[in-house]
């Protein structure tokens, strides 16, 4: 956006903030869901390899931005548009929900089967 459009530009950052609050509350809860009881340990190892983006983009936008143009800058919002909406995507068709067997304890497990296995009570 040029400079003629700041009013649209601040109505588009604060709709992206808007959508990054749906995406967090999304995505890292989940950890919490299919695994509570190492839902913190399950974050540290999510969250390091997160932190892997941060690191390679001042390096990828250095280099899309030679010149320094609006037109560079729009191909690197684009990539980062790009790597967002494929980000929602793979979560949208792959997260679930349920507790993980590996994340159950052995108490769980055993009232699980106990529970699963009785016949329907007839009345």
């Amino acid at each position: 956006m040029s400079c003629d459009h700041r009013d649209m530009a601040v109505a588009f950052l604060s709709l992206a903030v808007m959508f990054t609050g749906l995406n967090r509350a999304a995505f890292i809860v989940n950890h919490n869901d299919f695994a509570p009881k190492y839902a913190g340990v399950l974050f540290g190892i999510t969250n390091t390899f997160a932190t892997v983006p941060g690191m390679i983009a001042p390096i990828v936008a250095g280099a899309l931005t030679p010149n320094d143009t609006s037109e560079e800058w729009r191909n690197v919002f684009y990539v980062c548009a790009a790597f967002c909406i494929l980000g929602t995507l793979v979560f949208g068709g792959l997260a679930r929900g349920e507790v993980q067997d590996w994340a159950k304890d052995n108490s769980e497990k055993l009232w699980i089967e106990t529970t699963s296995n009785n016949p329907p009570i007839k009345q």
